[in-house]
């Protein structure tokens, strides 16, 4: 028979991060604010004994086939884990206790989480070479220049796409404002 934990959830209790989106497995919470996981089932063979060891979370990408950090505590102790607004977005990592230290692949012990805000640009920066300074006010830019946009972003951790847009509507909107 099977030993060892079972499953974990989230603990209650706490000023846990509130829980903004589901999706199937997939949990998705407010940035800023911890989100408390606890062992919530134990298999039925495993000894008291083991039950009071000290547990071992683990995060992992979301494919489960690498380990992004380990974090020992005592039993009955709780695992948190806090997004900032850049992390949130598609990607999402995939949290499980352990006694061992090793992820478990036959038993699904964890639970899959994502933080989630808004998506938005928050920056921005135009420069001659990567990773440069703005030069937006300073260099007047013309067509067959290389230029490279930076931008910052939260709530898009993950995206393989970002579409911009710039329409004949918003080149005039621009222009009215430096008229003004």
């Amino acid at each position: 028979m099977a030993k060892g934990i079972k499953k974990i959830g989230i603990a209650t209790g706490r000023d846990n991060a509130k829980v903004v989106a589901t999706q199937g497995d997939f949990i998705g919470v407010e940035p800023g604010k911890h989100i408390w996981f606890k062992v919530s089932e134990w298999f039925p063979d495993t000894p008291d004994a083991d039950q009071k060891k000290e547990v071992i979370w683990i995060r992992q990408d979301s494919s489960r086939q690498k380990v992004i950090n380990q974090l020992r505590r005592p039993a009955g102790f709780v695992y948190g884990y806090k997004f900032t607004k850049k992390e949130c977005g598609v990607l999402s990592y995939y949290i499980e206790a352990s006694l061992g230290g090793k992820p478990d692949k036959v038993n699904k012990v964890g639970k899959y989480i994502f933080g989630h805000c808004p998506p938005k640009i928050i920056d921005s920066r135009w420069s001659t070479t990567e990773g440069g300074k703005d030069v937006r006010q300073t260099f007047q830019f013309s067509y067959g220049h290389i230029i490279y946009l930076y931008l910052g972003t939260e709530g898009l951790n993950g995206r393989k796409t970002l579409l911009l847009r710039y329409t004949e509507e918003s080149v005039q909107e621009e222009e009215r404002k430096m008229i003004l």
